[in-house]
């Protein structure tokens, strides 16, 4: 298979939704949070950019409840996108390493966004864990 050049670059970043429960933690107890991720992609072939929209819903202790949710789009730009669509199918696809290092960007803009949102609220201490991106990968 032919090697193609590949670059691009984080064209831009907003913070769709953010909220945090009234909560009262318990700080003598243990909290084990729960994050449950969705990763959401879209693409723009007039502007070349790929929008890759993570959300995150935080939980504690394997409740349901909700105690805070953070969705985020990161907007990326791509110097060789019509190489990697398809007329044909009207299909865009890019490699599977690709997708893995725009989906650990995401992620990884993703705990830095929410560690900043939540920071000074009783959510400060639920910081997304490290994952493994591949997961998330089609």
């Amino acid at each position: 298979m032919e090697n193609k050049e590949f670059e691009f670059r984080l064209k831009g970043m907003d913070i769709l939704q953010s909220s945090i429960s009234e909560i009262n933690i318990n700080q003598s107890k243990t909290v084990n949070y729960n994050f449950d991720i969705n990763i959401e992609t879209k693409l723009n072939r007039e502007k070349k950019m790929v929008f890759v929209a993570p959300t995150v819903v935080v939980r504690m202790n394997n409740k349901p409840k909700q105690l805070g949710m953070l969705k985020i789009a990161l907007m990326f730009e791509f110097k060789l996108f019509d190489d990697y669509f398809d007329e044909k199918t009207n299909d865009f696809s890019l490699p599977k390493d690709i997708n893995t290092t725009l989906i650990s960007v995401s992620i990884s803009t993703l705990r830095g966004v929410l560690f900043n949102q939540f920071k000074g609220t009783a959510l400060h201490n639920a910081i997304l864990p490290m994952i493994d991106p591949k997961g998330f990968v089609k």
